[in-house]
């Protein structure tokens, strides 16, 4: 929900000392996201919490969280029309989100799952410039000290969704959470062999973000999987077998994230989106992503394929058709083999 936010975070005791932590020259344009969760004391001082600073004065110059007469506030300095408020009370605990959208310079400002307050301003923030800098927390013995705790804040460039910033706000800690969420299926009589299989049957997941995540044996033997959805995502940690079956993704951003082994034997491994990717970063001394006698095959606006180890067609075939298709393989001392089968890269903009 808020995954895949890069975050810069820190937890700070102030008490208007002035403590404060920076990172200069900071690169954040476009998309914000600034997450605190506060309690302070008084709300009659102006407290900065995150803002962006010049290094001489701690006075903001761009995007700024704080507190100010029993507000919190977020917004620009030079754009007073984005500046949007909510009230608070001191010795309270808040859980903030605020948020920018660099293509509806829509900024939002969330507390405790809830969204308190949203205008469209004007303009932009801008990259960090010499001599600018991001706090949080602000200069020691500097103005606009925090009166109480900054127990957790973090910056990131990303503008999440409305629903996941609500989330995010309501339990920040979600950002440290694994990626991926973990369908846990016991081996029969307690050995190590776990198995997610449709047999002649079939697994069928739909929805606007539909995802599957998986860390033992995947394997449709005769049947078939079919994940379908406008963010349709497959994850497997293990093997993933076609066998004489087939795996289906289909939706406007299909993906397939892949650990180990990608075999589609006799049977099929098919991705068709606007945007599809497959991704295939193995950790095992020798990971395979093997079409044998049957097919790999990525179609799309932009198809993209990459791999760390051995990519091997066998008797079949690895393709990727796409606007802007791209084979990407990084690899020490391993090996790109087609035997006698093919890999194909073809598109507008096609590169291996």
């Amino acid at each position: 929900m808020a995954r895949g936010i890069n975050t810069s975070g820190v937890a700070i005791r102030d008490n208007g000392s002035g403590g404060y932590v920076q990172f200069t020259d900071t690169p954040l344009a476009g998309d914000i996201v600034i997450g605190c969760v506060f309690t302070v004391t008084r709300t009659d001082a102006v407290q900065l919490l995150v803002a962006r600073v010049l290094e001489a004065e701690p006075y903001p110059q761009n995007y700024v969280l704080g507190v100010y007469a029993g507000e919190l506030y977020f917004g620009m300095s030079a754009d007073s029309y984005a500046k949007i408020t909510c009230p608070i009370s001191a010795n309270t605990i808040y859980s903030a989100l605020a948020t920018f959208s660099a293509d509806t310079k829509v900024w939002s400002l969330f507390v405790d799952g809830k969204l308190v307050a949203t205008r469209t301003g004007t303009s932009n923030p801008d990259a960090a410039a010499s001599g600018q800098e991001t706090r949080i927390g602000t200069n020691n013995g500097g103005l606009y000290p925090v009166y109480g705790d900054i127990n957790l804040a973090y910056i990131g460039s990303k503008c999440p969704s409305s629903p996941a910033a609500r989330s995010l706000s309501a339990n920040h800690w979600q950002i440290f959470e694994d990626e991926e969420d973990y369908l846990f299926i016991p081996a029969a009589g307690g050995g190590g062999a776990l198995a997610l299989d449709a047999a002649s049957g079939s697994f069928a997941l739909t929805g606007v973000a539909a995802t599957l995540a998986k860390h033992g044996l995947l394997s449709a033997s005769a049947g078939s999987y079919a994940i379908s959805g406008q963010a349709s995502t497959l994850a497997a940690h293990r093997k993933l077998n076609a066998a004489s079956g087939s795996y289906i993704l289909t939706g406007a951003s299909a993906g397939l994230t892949k650990h180990l082994l990608v075999n589609a034997a006799p049977g099929s491994v098919t991705i068709s989106a606007i945007d599809a990717t497959l991704v295939y970063t193995p950790y095992s001394p020798t990971p395979v992503l093997n079409a044998e006698a049957g097919t790999i095959g990525l179609s799309g606006l932009a198809a993209s394929l990459s791999a760390h180890r051995v990519i091997n067609a066998g008797n079949g075939s690895v393709s990727l058709s796409g606007a802007s298709a791209e084979l990407l393989y990084t690899a020490l001392e391993r090996s790109l083999n087609a035997g006698a089968g093919s890999v194909t890269v073809t598109g507008a903009a096609a590169d291996l």
